[in-house]
């Protein structure tokens, strides 16, 4: 997925693919390539560099996948990563926007935002994609 097929009208705005070849590596097969925004604190600015592990607490990735080696990939799934830190300490609720692509590979409903709250009565903390609307 490093050659020029990839569609960025399809990444985000704020998004990146992660640079060559650290986005041979972010393939995982069958999985898809995820990328994630571009100032992601945890990530590697370039091969050969770290990134910031202890820095991620809730990253909103968004995945490709190339059905065949004949088609481009396309955007497939969108998935907000979550530390056990972040939920064990997480009270009220938050509302995050989920950027949005120039084009989509499909004419279906795309998550807008996601929720993170706090469940009291269930002593449990949700994670929500809402807000679909038709692309």
């Amino acid at each position: 997925m490093t050659e020029t097929r990839f569609d960025y009208d399809q990444l985000p705005e704020g998004y990146a693919r992660s640079p060559e070849p650290v986005a041979d590596q972010r393939y995982i097969t069958d999985m898809g390539e995820h990328t994630a925004p571009a100032d992601a604190p945890e990530l590697p600015d370039g091969p050969g560099e770290p990134g910031d592990p202890d820095a991620f607490a809730n990253t909103l990735i968004q995945g490709f996948i190339a059905p065949d080696e004949s088609e481009p990939p396309r955007l497939a799934f969108v998935e907000p990563i979550i530390t056990r830190d972040f939920l064990r300490g997480f009270e009220g609720r938050e509302t995050y926007a989920v950027p949005q692509p120039d084009t989509y590979p499909h004419a279906r409903r795309h998550p807008t935002e996601y929720a993170v709250r706090d469940v009291p009565s269930a002593d449990a903390v949700a994670v929500v994609l809402r807000g679909f609307e038709e692309t």
